[in-house]
C-alpha cells in the first residue's frame, strides 16, 4: 500500500470514528470559540502540509460521495452503508472550516482568495456557505436513515448542488473537472 493511500484511509477511518461516536476534532469547545487557537496554531503548521490535508480530506468526501452514487443508483446493495456515508459527510462538513486557515493560500491549493477578507479572516460568504452544507449533510443523514431510495437520491443531490457545488463555483480555481458535473454526465 502507497504511503498515500495510507493517509487516506487513515484519515477516512478518524471521520468515520468522529461521524459514529459523535465526536469533533474540538468536542469541548464550539467552533466560534477556537479561532484563535486555530489562528494560533496555523503559524505552528506548514502550509503545504495543511494544504496537502485538505486536498485528502476533500478527496474523502468526494470518495463517500461517489460511494453514495454507487449505492442509489442500485449497483451496490448494502442499504446500512447509506447512514456511515452520510455521517462522514456530515462530520467532514462540520470541520470544513478548519481547513481554510488564515495562510493557507498556496500554488498546490486550488482555494480562491475570496475565501478571506481583507484581514486574513473568513470571508462571510463563505462561513454562509459551508453552513448550507453542514445543513444538506445533516438532512442527508436524516434521510439516509429514514428515508426511502429516492428520497436519499434527492437529498444526495441537493448536497452536491447546494453544498458541494456551491462552493466550487465561487471559492475553488481551475484544475481537474469537478466530480459533480461528471455524475450528471452519467446520468443522461
Amino acid at each position: 500500500m502507497t504511503q498515500k493511500i495510507k493517509k487516506i484511509m487513515t484519515v477516512t477511518l478518524m471521520f468515520l470514528f468522529m461521524a459514529q461516536t459523535g465526536a469533533s476534532l474540538y468536542a469541548q469547545t464550539p467552533p466560534a470559540q477556537n479561532a484563535e487557537t486555530d489562528a494560533a496554531a496555523v503559524k505552528k503548521i506548514n502550509r503545504d502540509d495543511l494544504i496537502k490535508y485538505r486536498n485528502y480530506v476533500m478527496t474523502i468526501k468526494g470518495n463517500h460521495t461517489q460511494a453514495l452514487r454507487l449505492l442509489v443508483a442500485k449497483k451496490i446493495n448494502l442499504r446500512n452503508q447509506f447512514i456511515t456515508h452520510a455521517e462522514a459527510l456530515r462530520a467532514l462538513s462540520f470541520e470544513m472550516l478548519r481547513l481554510f486557515l488564515p495562510g493557507s493560500l498556496g500554488p498546490k491549493s486550488r482555494a480562491k482568495a475570496e475565501i478571506w477578507d481583507q484581514n486574513g479572516h473568513l470571508a462571510k460568504k463563505f462561513v454562509e456557505q459551508t453552513q448550507i452544507m453542514e445543513k444538506e449533510a445533516s438532512q442527508l443523514v436524516e434521510v439516509a436513515r429514514y428515508g426511502s431510495l429516492d428520497s436519499i437520491k434527492k437529498q444526495l443531490r441537493s448536497f452536491e448542488k447546494n453544498g458541494c457545488k456551491g462552493c466550487h463555483s465561487e471559492f475553488r480555481g481551475e484544475g481537474q473537472p469537478d466530480p459533480i458535473d461528471e455524475y450528471k454526465e452519467d446520468e443522461q
